[in-house]
């Protein structure tokens, strides 16, 4: 291990539920899933696995249900005294099916940088582990890695509108494959022992119980200030008959 310092990383899982054009295209029964039904819970993953390994971590939005700024999140990294950030995407063209691209790729700000070296072992062990088609490292200047004062890399983890890795975005078991990838690069770009991986038996709902319970809260007040307009309104009519 790099010193002494307990590693601390920050987790991004990028756009929230109700971030627009962020789903893939109509399966057959006319369902479609959101981005974030499948970054979400990659990241809690990785979250525990981490902090089983002896790492600290901070998560940039613990909300599904409540989007935050690229801006806002990157400013949560830069604040917590990170020491990396990982931010955990979902690739797609144009919200229809496609069958050319597909595959993982992994960006870092710029090439002969600690974020390559980051990269490249998370990629490397993402690859090996989802034998899903190499589409390589490379350099981007997206804001979450661009804006950000440590190594940063954004994992673009396949395509939502290609069909087979589309199907993967809802299914526990390859959201539990690609968080221990993930977490086996971060262990190896810390130069930690991996320590074996705890059984995760987690369910979605779970961690969403808190944000589901503040959204019927909120749909309740909704429904209150709605009712109560209208109560409003009757007796304005009604004085106004009088």
């Amino acid at each position: 291990m790099k010193g002494s310092k307990k590693p601390i990383v920050c987790l991004d899982a990028g756009h929230g539920f109700y971030s627009c054009d962020k789903t893939t295209p109509e399966f057959e029964d006319g369902s479609t899933i959101h981005e974030a039904e499948q970054n979400y819970p990659i990241m809690y993953r990785v979250a525990k696995y981490l902090e089983f390994n002896g790492m600290k971590v901070i998560l940039t939005n613990d909300n599904i249900y409540k989007d935050k700024s690229v801006k806002d999140r990157v400013e949560v990294c830069n604040e917590s005294n990170a020491d990396i950030m990982i931010s955990i995407r979902k690739n797609g063209i144009n919200r229809k099916w496609q069958s050319y691209a597909k595959g993982i790729e992994t960006y870092c700000y710029k090439f002969g940088t600690e974020g390559e070296k980051l990269a490249r072992r998370i990629h490397n062990n993402l690859i090996n582990d989802t034998k899903l088609y190499n589409r390589g490292v490379k350099e981007g200047n997206w804001d979450v890695i661009q804006m950000t004062k440590v190594p940063a890399v954004l994992l673009e983890l396949g395509f939502m509108d290609y069909l087979e890795e589309a199907k993967h975005m809802k299914d526990r078991l390859w959201h539990d494959k690609y968080a221990k990838a993930i977490t086996k690069g971060i262990c190896e770009y810390f130069e930690m022992e991996i320590t074996e991986f705890p059984y995760l038996s987690i369910n979605e709902l779970e961690y969403y119980k808190e944000q589901i319970i503040e959204l019927e809260d909120k749909i309740a007040r909704l429904q209150k200030e709605l009712l109560d307009k209208d109560m409003r309104k009757d007796d304005t009519n009604i004085n106004d008959r009088g």
